[in-house]
């Protein structure tokens, strides 16, 4: 993918990426249209108190809209210093809609990506107003070709009609809903100065202690697996699936109370309230804000991890959140609004919540016209913010690790068939079922290099204190933990962004670049199998994968056993045939790795399936049938 500019960056031989560096400046901004959602009817409210969240919203629907969104339009540009002046011919309907002009084409897997059909007061903060690398990437969907206010309502409606506030009744009219399983109740709290996630320890709420808890007690709830719980959202999770070539994408609710606090005597406003504490996702994230509105801080870097991996997730260090609170490596602060959506890679730190008017009106304003805007607006920042954030999952399967992978297995089956090839045998790993093939030492080197050299270092600053972030975007261990460009329309993205012309092998360079410079040891075979194993030990074994049918026997086995027992000539041997192998079948392993992943997509929306059927609700005719979802 594309780089951004670097700053402040020590001259390197090294190709090497750092701050993101795109431009925007403030949009058009639009009122609220008519809001035609339903409203739940006044006997479902009365008995089910979760409601009251709902009945918050009737509240505001019409109150207070103009503190933030105005109706005259403002001419805008959008800058984004690395967007290839070709664009592809292929159309993924859903993502063009999200993010107009395939903005996120450039985006994918190499920076946040905002696109708003609003302005927000931050951007026009008195605060660095003149530097672009502070604002995030933006696309301003008012500032697109023939776009009316019509078209602006028709895209918040249409979020809304994916789901909202109205709805929440009947998510939770299911009995068997287990918390900390289905859904949390759970809000950030500071302990040692440290950010942690409070939740409810009980595994049973009642829907009126859910209540309380939201309304009085600042919690946020958090439904998981809405792909399963609601099926306008279903539909929209198996269309990005098709559209971004993903193993798997889910979806969660959050839903986060406002900051007007009228348990106070004087009835004034918290700062914030937040579910989480700041942390950044295995994978990639595309957030819909379907009502209200929340505060995003987003780091400009993967401070952590670059394309984070599930196995490798964990909560950032003090010292990483120290980095990632200094205002050089994250971008200014914005707020998401309804009708936004937000594109985050993996491994970029985040924290997001809802905030009163005392964080977000400007500081230009006099002390005494902010203190009247606030009295006005009670019922505005009252009003919850509800957002759906998909999860683009592509774990093992979709990336060139995926890949290279399910090569190994079609390698091993082709020479040793189906029982051959042992490695290990089983009588030397007690409790193991079955011998330890050469398939999985190949398979775990090469998982090992993928957790390798793709981690983020700081550089001091000539001149300064402080530090630049960097990472090698070209190592090996980040092309491998890279999504494989699976249809059309990647294919072509690729390709222009490397400043080609679009043909059909951009995926091929990259599989045969990471196979001539893949050079794994048994040492680093014994270091995953450590990895495994420690895995296995702490009950977090399904968080690695490998495609295809693998056991873990080699849980049984000392992992000082992979190099002292194997042969380091015959490794190497193994090595070099499969990489032969590799690149002279290569239209054979991606045949025979998409009948694989179709196979694992369709066991998916089984699955999906299956609880949707249990969904009462009948979903609108939301999408145009681009694609067959059945």
């Amino acid at each position: 993918m594309a780089t951004q500019k670097s700053k402040n960056k020590k001259t390197s031989n090294t190709s090497t990426t750092t701050k993101n560096g795109s431009s925007s400046s403030s949009s058009s901004s639009s009122s609220r249209g008519d809001n035609n959602e339903k409203q739940t009817g006044t006997t479902k409210t009365r008995n089910n108190p979760l409601a009251i969240i709902t009945a918050s919203l009737a509240l505001v629907v019409s109150i207070g809209i103009g503190i933030l969104l105005q109706t005259k339009e403002i001419s805008t540009t959008t800058t984004n210093t690395n967007t290839p002046k070709k664009k592809r011919t292929t159309v993924l309907p859903i993502l063009d809609e999200f993010f107009p002009s395939h903005s996120l084409d450039n985006a994918w897997e190499s920076y946040p990506l905002l696109s708003t059909v609003h302005s927000s007061p931050l951007f026009n903060a008195a605060s660095s107003p003149t530097d672009p690398t502070t604002i995030i990437p933006t696309v301003h969907v008012t500032s697109q070709p023939n776009i009316t206010q019509t078209s602006i309502n028709r895209r918040i409606n249409t979020f809304q009609r994916i789901f909202s506030l109205s709805n929440i009744n009947e998510i939770f009219s299911n009995p068997n809903l287990v918390h900390l399983e289905d859904y949390k109740v759970a809000k950030k709290i500071y302990r040692n100065n440290e950010e942690f996630v409070g939740m409810v320890p009980e595994k049973y709420i009642s829907p009126e202690d859910v209540t309380q808890l939201f309304n009085m007690g600042g919690f946020s709830l958090i439904v998981n697996a809405m792909q399963q719980r609601w099926k306008t959202v279903g539909q929209v999770a198996r269309t990005l699936q098709l559209e971004t070539g993903a193993a798997y994408v889910s979806a969660n609710m959050y839903i986060t109370p406002g900051t007007y606090d009228a348990r106070k005597a004087d009835s004034s406003f918290v700062s914030s309230r937040s579910a989480f504490e700041a942390h950044w996702d295995w994978m990639d994230v595309i957030v819909l804000q379907i009502s209200g509105r929340k505060l995003w801080s987003v780091a400009q870097l993967p401070i952590v991890e670059y394309l984070s991996t599930r196995d490798v997730k964990r909560k950032p260090t003090l010292h990483e959140m120290d980095v990632y609170m200094q205002k050089e490596h994250r971008y200014r602060e914005f707020l998401l609004q309804e009708g936004d959506a937000l594109y985050i890679p993996r491994g970029w730190i985040h924290n997001a919540s809802t905030v009163g008017p005392d964080l977000v009106l400007t500081s230009l304003k006099e002390e005494e016209e902010q203190q009247q805007e606030k009295e006005e607006s009670i019922e505005y920042w009252s009003e919850p913010s509800l957002h759906i954030t998909f999860g683009i999952e592509h774990m093992c399967f979709t990336t060139y690790e995926g890949l290279i992978l399910y090569a190994v297995r079609l390698f091993h089956a082709q020479k040793y068939g189906r029982t051959g090839g042992v490695a290990i045998s089983k009588q030397a790993c007690p409790g193991a079922a079955l011998d330890i093939s050469w398939q999985m030492i190949l398979q775990f080197a090469i998982s090992d290099a993928v957790r390798r050299g793709c981690t983020v270092t700081e550089e001091e600053e000539e001149k300064e204190t402080s530090t630049t972030l960097v990472y090698n975007r070209h190592d090996i261990g980040c092309q491998l933990r890279k999504s494989v460009p699976h249809g059309d329309a990647w294919n072509e993205i690729y390709s222009i962004i490397q400043n080609q012309q679009p043909q059909p092998n951009s995926m091929y360079d990259t599989y045969v670049n990471i196979l001539d410079n893949l050079n794994p040891t048994l040492e680093h075979a014994a270091q995953f199998v450590h990895r495994v194993q420690t895995l296995g030990n702490e009950g977090n074994l399904e968080t690695f994968c490998i495609p295809g049918e693998t056991t873990f026997d080699i849980l049984y086995c000392p992992a000082q056993h992979v190099v002292s027992t194997l042969s380091h000539v015959k490794f190497m041997q193994e090595l070099q045939e499969f990489k032969i192998f590799a690149k002279d079948n290569f239209d054979v392993v991606v045949k025979e790795w998409e009948k694989y992943l179709v196979g694992y997509r369709r066991q998916g929306w089984q699955r999906d399936d299956a609880h949707l059927r249990g969904v009462h609700h009948e979903p609108p005719t939301l999408l145009n049938e681009f694609y067959d979802l059945s």
